[in-house]
Protein backbone atom coordinates (compact mmCIF):
# COMPACT_ATOMS: atom_id res chain seq x y z
CA UNK A 1 0.00 0.00 0.00
CA UNK A 2 1.13 3.21 -0.77
CA UNK A 3 1.99 6.54 1.26
CA UNK A 4 0.30 9.09 -0.74
CA UNK A 5 -0.78 8.12 -4.67
CA UNK A 6 -2.01 11.62 -6.98
CA UNK A 7 -3.64 10.38 -10.34
CA UNK A 8 -3.55 6.73 -9.66
CA UNK A 9 0.79 7.56 -9.61
CA UNK A 10 2.43 6.63 -6.39
CA UNK A 11 3.94 9.61 -5.48
CA UNK A 12 6.02 8.22 -2.04
CA UNK A 13 5.14 7.25 0.91
CA UNK A 14 6.74 3.61 1.45
CA UNK A 15 8.36 2.79 4.65
CA UNK A 16 10.20 -0.05 5.40
CA UNK A 17 10.40 0.53 8.85
CA UNK A 18 6.70 0.64 9.49
CA UNK A 19 3.22 0.81 8.18
CA UNK A 20 2.97 3.54 4.80
CA UNK A 21 1.60 6.85 5.34
CA UNK A 22 0.90 9.86 3.85
CA UNK A 23 3.24 11.34 6.38
CA UNK A 24 6.51 9.81 4.78
CA UNK A 25 5.74 11.84 1.99
CA UNK A 26 5.12 15.16 3.36
CA UNK A 27 1.65 14.95 4.49
CA UNK A 28 0.57 16.05 7.80
CA UNK A 29 -2.75 16.38 9.19
CA UNK A 30 -1.48 17.66 12.84
CA UNK A 31 -3.50 15.59 14.95
CA UNK A 32 -2.15 14.11 18.36
CA UNK A 33 -5.04 11.83 18.14
CA UNK A 34 -4.82 10.29 14.63
CA UNK A 35 -1.66 9.36 12.57
CA UNK A 36 -1.70 10.39 9.09
CA UNK A 37 -3.80 7.59 6.30
CA UNK A 38 -2.41 6.42 3.14
CA UNK A 39 -4.24 8.97 0.79
CA UNK A 40 -5.41 8.16 -3.00
CA UNK A 41 -6.19 11.78 -4.41
CA UNK A 42 -7.80 12.50 -7.81
CA UNK A 43 -6.34 15.83 -9.28
CA UNK A 44 -7.55 16.73 -12.50
CA UNK A 45 -6.98 20.46 -12.30
CA UNK A 46 -3.17 19.87 -10.79
CA UNK A 47 -4.10 22.40 -8.23
CA UNK A 48 -2.32 19.85 -5.28
CA UNK A 49 1.29 20.60 -4.80
CA UNK A 50 4.02 18.20 -5.43
CA UNK A 51 7.67 19.23 -5.24
CA UNK A 52 9.62 19.36 -8.56
CA UNK A 53 10.73 15.96 -8.42
CA UNK A 54 7.10 15.13 -8.21
CA UNK A 55 8.47 12.58 -4.85
CA UNK A 56 6.94 14.59 -2.27
CA UNK A 57 4.14 16.87 -1.00
CA UNK A 58 5.03 20.68 -1.17
CA UNK A 59 2.65 22.65 1.06
CA UNK A 60 2.63 23.02 4.64
CA UNK A 61 -1.12 21.98 4.94
CA UNK A 62 -3.68 20.05 3.25
CA UNK A 63 -6.55 22.14 1.76
CA UNK A 64 -9.19 19.46 2.51
CA UNK A 65 -7.26 18.58 6.24
CA UNK A 66 -10.57 19.44 8.37
CA UNK A 67 -12.78 17.39 5.98
CA UNK A 68 -10.62 14.54 6.29
CA UNK A 69 -10.02 15.12 10.33
CA UNK A 70 -14.32 14.62 10.21
CA UNK A 71 -14.56 11.86 7.98
CA UNK A 72 -11.51 9.78 9.90
CA UNK A 73 -13.53 10.84 13.61
CA UNK A 74 -17.14 9.23 11.90
CA UNK A 75 -15.09 5.92 11.17
CA UNK A 76 -13.68 6.11 14.40
CA UNK A 77 -16.74 6.54 16.50
CA UNK A 78 -18.39 3.75 14.67
CA UNK A 79 -15.71 1.02 15.02
CA UNK A 80 -15.59 2.08 18.46
CA UNK A 81 -18.95 1.89 19.15
CA UNK A 82 -19.02 -1.77 16.97
CA UNK A 83 -16.56 -3.30 19.09
CA UNK A 84 -17.95 -2.27 22.42
CA UNK A 85 -21.06 -3.65 22.17
CA UNK A 86 -19.90 -7.27 20.03
CA UNK A 87 -16.96 -7.96 22.30
CA UNK A 88 -17.77 -6.97 26.39
CA UNK A 89 -14.59 -8.84 27.34
CA UNK A 90 -12.50 -5.82 25.22
CA UNK A 91 -11.24 -3.02 27.89
CA UNK A 92 -10.57 -0.67 24.92
CA UNK A 93 -11.54 -0.18 21.35
CA UNK A 94 -8.60 -0.59 19.06
CA UNK A 95 -8.35 1.38 15.87
CA UNK A 96 -5.30 1.37 13.16
CA UNK A 97 -5.27 4.93 12.75
CA UNK A 98 -4.53 5.93 16.51
CA UNK A 99 -1.26 7.83 16.76
CA UNK A 100 0.61 7.16 19.92
CA UNK A 101 1.46 9.58 22.75
CA UNK A 102 4.83 10.19 24.49
CA UNK A 103 5.21 11.85 27.36
CA UNK A 104 8.62 10.73 29.02
CA UNK A 105 7.20 7.30 27.96
CA UNK A 106 4.15 5.77 25.76
CA UNK A 107 1.01 6.83 27.64
CA UNK A 108 -2.08 4.99 27.23
CA UNK A 109 -4.83 6.28 24.88
CA UNK A 110 -7.68 4.48 26.62
CA UNK A 111 -8.34 5.72 30.41
CA UNK A 112 -10.91 4.20 32.74
CA UNK A 113 -13.72 6.52 33.97
CA UNK A 114 -17.00 6.43 35.86
CA UNK A 115 -19.08 6.52 33.27
CA UNK A 116 -17.34 4.51 30.83
CA UNK A 117 -14.21 5.00 29.21
CA UNK A 118 -12.05 8.29 27.74
CA UNK A 119 -9.73 9.19 25.48
CA UNK A 120 -6.65 10.54 27.17
CA UNK A 121 -6.75 13.62 25.31
CA UNK A 122 -6.58 16.97 26.84
CA UNK A 123 -9.99 18.17 25.40
CA UNK A 124 -11.75 15.42 25.93
CA UNK A 125 -10.80 15.29 29.62
CA UNK A 126 -10.53 18.59 30.04
CA UNK A 127 -14.36 18.76 29.02
CA UNK A 128 -14.76 15.64 31.19
CA UNK A 129 -13.65 17.07 33.90
CA UNK A 130 -12.58 14.80 36.07
CA UNK A 131 -12.19 15.29 40.23
CA UNK A 132 -10.09 12.19 41.27
CA UNK A 133 -7.53 9.81 39.70
CA UNK A 134 -6.62 6.65 40.98
CA UNK A 135 -3.50 5.26 39.51
CA UNK A 136 -1.89 2.02 39.72
CA UNK A 137 1.53 1.41 38.75
CA UNK A 138 2.49 -2.29 39.00
CA UNK A 139 0.56 -5.53 40.14
CA UNK A 140 -1.43 -8.18 37.88
CA UNK A 141 -4.24 -7.48 35.67
CA UNK A 142 -7.62 -7.01 36.77
CA UNK A 143 -9.89 -5.84 34.21
CA UNK A 144 -12.63 -5.76 36.06
CA UNK A 145 -11.36 -3.83 39.42
CA UNK A 146 -12.23 -0.21 38.07
CA UNK A 147 -16.04 -1.10 37.40
CA UNK A 148 -16.26 -2.79 40.59
CA UNK A 149 -15.06 0.26 42.48
CA UNK A 150 -16.98 2.83 40.38
CA UNK A 151 -19.47 3.50 43.48
CA UNK A 152 -16.80 4.02 45.81
CA UNK A 153 -15.04 6.80 44.31
CA UNK A 154 -15.92 10.34 43.82
CA UNK A 155 -18.81 11.35 40.64
CA UNK A 156 -15.91 11.58 37.15
CA UNK A 157 -13.26 9.34 38.37
CA UNK A 158 -10.21 8.19 36.17
CA UNK A 159 -8.26 5.15 36.56
CA UNK A 160 -4.85 4.40 34.94
CA UNK A 161 -2.93 0.87 35.57
CA UNK A 162 0.48 0.94 33.74
CA UNK A 163 3.11 -1.27 33.79
CA UNK A 164 1.43 -4.41 34.09
CA UNK A 165 3.52 -7.00 36.73
CA UNK A 166 6.38 -4.21 36.46
CA UNK A 167 7.81 -5.91 39.64
CA UNK A 168 7.02 -9.10 38.86
CA UNK A 169 10.53 -11.19 39.02
CA UNK A 170 12.54 -8.07 40.49
CA UNK A 171 13.41 -6.77 36.82
CA UNK A 172 14.15 -3.33 38.38
CA UNK A 173 14.64 -1.14 34.72
CA UNK A 174 11.73 1.50 35.57
CA UNK A 175 13.30 3.89 38.04
CA UNK A 176 11.89 6.98 35.62
CA UNK A 177 8.32 5.39 35.67
CA UNK A 178 8.23 4.62 39.44
CA UNK A 179 9.52 8.36 40.02
CA UNK A 180 7.25 10.15 37.95
CA UNK A 181 4.35 7.90 40.03
CA UNK A 182 5.90 9.11 43.00
CA UNK A 183 6.19 12.86 41.77
CA UNK A 184 2.70 12.38 40.47
CA UNK A 185 3.62 12.49 37.00
CA UNK A 186 2.99 9.65 35.68
CA UNK A 187 -0.14 10.82 33.39
CA UNK A 188 0.50 14.24 31.94
CA UNK A 189 -2.53 15.51 32.49
CA UNK A 190 -2.86 14.50 36.16
CA UNK A 191 0.50 16.22 36.76
CA UNK A 192 -0.97 19.57 35.28
CA UNK A 193 -4.33 19.29 37.84
CA UNK A 194 -3.56 17.22 40.81
CA UNK A 195 -3.95 19.44 43.83
CA UNK A 196 -2.96 16.76 46.45
CA UNK A 197 -1.63 13.05 45.98
CA UNK A 198 -1.63 10.30 48.17
CA UNK A 199 0.93 7.49 47.62
CA UNK A 200 0.79 3.84 49.00
CA UNK A 201 4.04 1.82 48.61
CA UNK A 202 4.38 -1.91 50.19
CA UNK A 203 6.85 -1.19 52.99
CA UNK A 204 9.12 -4.83 51.57
CA UNK A 205 9.25 -2.45 48.41
CA UNK A 206 10.66 0.62 49.41
CA UNK A 207 13.64 -1.52 51.58
CA UNK A 208 14.37 -3.17 48.06
CA UNK A 209 14.45 -0.06 46.22
CA UNK A 210 16.45 2.13 48.73
CA UNK A 211 19.10 -1.11 48.77
CA UNK A 212 19.19 -2.71 45.29
CA UNK A 213 17.81 0.56 42.58
CA UNK A 214 20.15 3.33 44.03
CA UNK A 215 17.65 5.99 43.83
CA UNK A 216 18.54 9.93 43.13
CA UNK A 217 18.49 12.15 45.75
CA UNK A 218 14.27 13.33 45.55
CA UNK A 219 13.19 9.74 45.04
CA UNK A 220 15.47 8.40 48.45
CA UNK A 221 13.97 10.91 50.42
CA UNK A 222 10.57 11.05 49.55
CA UNK A 223 10.96 6.83 50.11
CA UNK A 224 12.43 8.11 53.45
CA UNK A 225 9.66 9.90 54.09
CA UNK A 226 6.79 7.89 53.88
CA UNK A 227 5.18 6.86 56.93
CA UNK A 228 3.50 3.50 58.11
CA UNK A 229 0.38 3.20 57.17
CA UNK A 230 -2.93 1.59 59.30
CA UNK A 231 -2.56 -1.29 56.44
CA UNK A 232 -0.34 -4.25 57.45
CA UNK A 233 2.46 -4.51 54.96
CA UNK A 234 2.28 -0.44 53.46
CA UNK A 235 4.00 2.56 53.66
CA UNK A 236 1.63 6.16 52.47
CA UNK A 237 3.42 9.50 51.86
CA UNK A 238 1.02 11.84 54.40
CA UNK A 239 -1.36 13.88 52.89
CA UNK A 240 -4.41 15.72 54.63
CA UNK A 241 -6.23 17.24 52.03
CA UNK A 242 -6.94 13.29 49.85
CA UNK A 243 -8.43 10.15 51.60
CA UNK A 244 -8.70 6.91 50.77
CA UNK A 245 -12.18 4.83 50.68
CA UNK A 246 -12.68 1.99 52.64
CA UNK A 247 -13.31 -0.16 49.14
CA UNK A 248 -9.82 0.99 48.24
CA UNK A 249 -8.52 0.39 51.67
CA UNK A 250 -10.05 -2.90 51.72
CA UNK A 251 -8.60 -4.03 48.19
CA UNK A 252 -5.12 -3.04 49.15
CA UNK A 253 -5.20 -5.52 52.20
CA UNK A 254 -6.65 -8.35 50.15
CA UNK A 255 -3.08 -7.47 47.96
CA UNK A 256 0.21 -9.52 47.73
CA UNK A 257 2.43 -6.65 48.94
CA UNK A 258 5.43 -8.78 48.08
CA UNK A 259 4.66 -10.82 44.52
CA UNK A 260 2.94 -10.99 41.68
CA UNK A 261 0.48 -7.80 43.11
CA UNK A 262 3.50 -5.91 44.14
CA UNK A 263 2.39 -2.37 42.81
CA UNK A 264 2.22 1.21 43.83
CA UNK A 265 -1.04 2.99 44.09
CA UNK A 266 -1.46 7.01 44.39
CA UNK A 267 -4.46 8.88 44.72
CA UNK A 268 -4.99 12.06 43.43
CA UNK A 269 -7.63 15.18 44.02
CA UNK A 270 -7.94 17.00 40.67
CA UNK A 271 -9.35 20.01 39.32
CA UNK A 272 -9.47 21.24 35.54
CA UNK A 273 -10.21 24.86 36.07
CA UNK A 274 -7.12 26.71 35.34
CA UNK A 275 -6.61 24.04 32.89
CA UNK A 276 -6.22 24.38 28.98
CA UNK A 277 -4.97 22.66 26.37
CA UNK A 278 -1.64 23.81 24.52
CA UNK A 279 -2.41 23.78 21.27
CA UNK A 280 -5.95 23.55 19.11
CA UNK A 281 -4.77 21.18 16.66
CA UNK A 282 -7.36 18.57 17.81
CA UNK A 283 -10.33 20.99 17.82
CA UNK A 284 -11.97 19.37 14.88
CA UNK A 285 -11.47 16.05 16.16
CA UNK A 286 -13.30 16.79 19.27
CA UNK A 287 -15.77 19.22 17.54
CA UNK A 288 -16.84 16.90 15.28
CA UNK A 289 -17.39 13.76 18.35
CA UNK A 290 -19.37 16.41 20.40
CA UNK A 291 -21.87 17.09 17.53
CA UNK A 292 -22.51 13.35 16.86
CA UNK A 293 -22.27 11.70 20.38
CA UNK A 294 -22.72 14.98 22.64
CA UNK A 295 -20.46 13.66 25.36
CA UNK A 296 -16.35 13.60 25.38
CA UNK A 297 -16.98 9.66 27.02
CA UNK A 298 -18.13 6.03 25.61
CA UNK A 299 -20.52 3.97 28.01
CA UNK A 300 -19.91 0.63 29.11
CA UNK A 301 -23.43 -0.31 29.68
CA UNK A 302 -25.74 -1.89 26.34
CA UNK A 303 -28.52 0.15 26.50
CA UNK A 304 -26.25 3.41 26.35
CA UNK A 305 -24.67 2.13 24.11
CA UNK A 306 -26.94 1.18 22.01
CA UNK A 307 -29.10 4.78 22.29
CA UNK A 308 -25.25 6.40 21.07
CA UNK A 309 -25.44 4.14 18.00
CA UNK A 310 -29.05 4.84 17.19
CA UNK A 311 -28.00 8.72 17.30
CA UNK A 312 -24.84 8.06 14.94
CA UNK A 313 -27.09 6.36 12.86
CA UNK A 314 -29.39 8.98 12.36
CA UNK A 315 -26.41 11.70 12.19
CA UNK A 316 -24.63 9.27 9.41
CA UNK A 317 -27.43 8.13 7.62
CA UNK A 318 -25.77 6.28 4.34
CA UNK A 319 -22.19 6.83 5.65
CA UNK A 320 -23.26 4.89 8.59
CA UNK A 321 -24.14 1.44 6.48
CA UNK A 322 -21.05 1.99 4.83
CA UNK A 323 -19.15 1.62 7.77
CA UNK A 324 -21.34 -0.66 9.01
CA UNK A 325 -19.91 -3.28 6.07
CA UNK A 326 -16.87 -2.67 6.65
CA UNK A 327 -17.12 -3.60 10.24
CA UNK A 328 -18.81 -6.73 9.08
CA UNK A 329 -16.06 -7.55 6.37
CA UNK A 330 -13.29 -7.16 8.45
CA UNK A 331 -15.17 -9.65 10.72
CA UNK A 332 -15.05 -11.94 8.57
CA UNK A 333 -11.49 -11.55 7.54
CA UNK A 334 -10.71 -11.86 11.21
CA UNK A 335 -12.99 -15.23 11.78
CA UNK A 336 -11.25 -16.56 9.26
CA UNK A 337 -7.65 -16.14 9.88
CA UNK A 338 -8.63 -17.08 13.00
CA UNK A 339 -9.99 -20.52 11.24
CA UNK A 340 -6.74 -20.95 9.36
CA UNK A 341 -4.77 -20.22 12.32
CA UNK A 342 -6.19 -22.71 14.64
CA UNK A 343 -6.15 -25.49 11.96
CA UNK A 344 -2.35 -25.51 11.08
CA UNK A 345 -2.03 -25.54 14.45
CA UNK A 346 -3.77 -28.70 15.01
CA UNK A 347 -1.24 -30.41 12.48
Amino acid sequence: MVGLAVNQINISGTSSFGPSRASNAGVSIRSSIFSEPSLSIGDNSGAFELNLQRSSYAASELPFRDELLREITDEFLHSCLWQLTRNRSRSFPKYEGLEKRVYGKYEPKWLDCSDGIILNEPRFLKRYDPTFCLNRYGGGSEPTFFQSMVGALPDRSIYFHDANDEFTGRSFNMKGKLARVLRGEALKFVKETTKSQLVFVPAAFVDLILKDMKPGKDIRKTLEGLSTDTVSGWMHQSSEKISESVEIRDWRKGLDKNGKDTCVISLHSLSTQSFEPNDSKDDVVFDRWMDLLGQPFLPRTANDLSQLQRRLSDRLESKYEIFEERAKQAQKKQESEAKKKAAKSEY
